[in-house]
């Protein structure tokens, strides 16, 4: 009689294990994962971004750390027992050029549910093959201290270039989003031009480098010690001096926007 209990509370508790919705098992994927890729000529820090829905259903994006690539989206998710497939095919924006990114990782998720040890393939813009590891962590590799980073060039910068005998003022804004991408637009005051999308924004051991596809120009600039300038050079048929001060410093107010 006590086995004929035991079975009749096993039985049913053992098929709802069998038949619970794959969302369910994905959700026990969420969280933030570091790791690495060896392409054979060089190691790429790369972080995954897994969150789940309310009915389990996950979604995710990928960084590829050292290429300052960014919110690469994982287009489908497919986890059987142990075994990992995610597809990728997405198209990001690298120094101004749009790049498609569509490949596949193939992998397994170990007992603990702590690390994934798989293959990365490529398909598009090149086909390649490669180990891929990722282990969770509270946050992506090194993101503590790259947000940080990364905080020290955000919010909004004014400086004067001189072109010519016209001196355009202009106003930069940087913005990060929580996963440390890092975004922004230009203003020209005297010519009466504001938001100018900025196609690219990097920044790396205090080099700034921005892309401003709009208008074919680009930027190059270093951040000082105490984060209070940027000085550097505006390239948009030849190179000019133009250097950024934060509006805090400056003085600058939102009258710095008016023409």
């Amino acid at each position: 009689m006590k086995v004929d209990i035991l079975l009749r509370l096993f039985v049913p508790a053992l098929f709802a294990l069998i038949f619970a919705p794959p969302s369910i098992a994905q959700a026990n994927l969420a969280g933030e994962w570091q790791g690495s890729v060896d392409t054979g000529n060089g190691t790429f820090r790369v972080a995954w971004h897994a969150i789940a829905a309310a009915d389990g259903k996950l979604t995710s994006t990928f960084d590829n750390i050292d290429q300052n690539i960014y919110g690469i989206k994982v287009k489908s998710t497919a986890l059987n027992g142990s075994d990992l497939t995610m597809s990728v095919d997405d198209t990001v924006t690298v120094n101004g050029a749009e790049v498609p990114i569509r490949g596949e990782l193939v992998g397994k998720v170990s007992a603990d549910g702590n690390e994934v040890k798989g293959t990365w393939t490529q398909t598009d813009p090149e086909q390649s093959s490669v180990p891929i590891e990722l282990k969770r962590s509270e946050a992506p590799a090194d993101a503590k201290g790259m947000l940080a980073a990364e905080s020290s060039v955000v919010g909004d910068w004014f400086g004067t270039l001189n072109a010519g005998p016209a001196k355009l003022r202009l106003v930069l804004h940087i913005k990060a989003a929580k996963d440390g991408t890092l975004t922004g637009t230009l203003d020209s005051i005297d010519q009466g031009a504001n938001d100018i999308p900025i196609s690219t924004v990097a920044f790396k051991d205090s080099k700034l480098e921005l892309n401003v596809a709009a208008v074919n120009g680009t930027y190059e600039g270093t951040l000082n010690k105490d984060g209070s300038e940027i000085a550097g050079t505006w390239t948009q048929g030849q190179p000019l001096d133009l250097n950024f001060k934060r509006r805090e410093a400056d003085g600058c107010t939102e009258t710095c926007r008016a023409v």
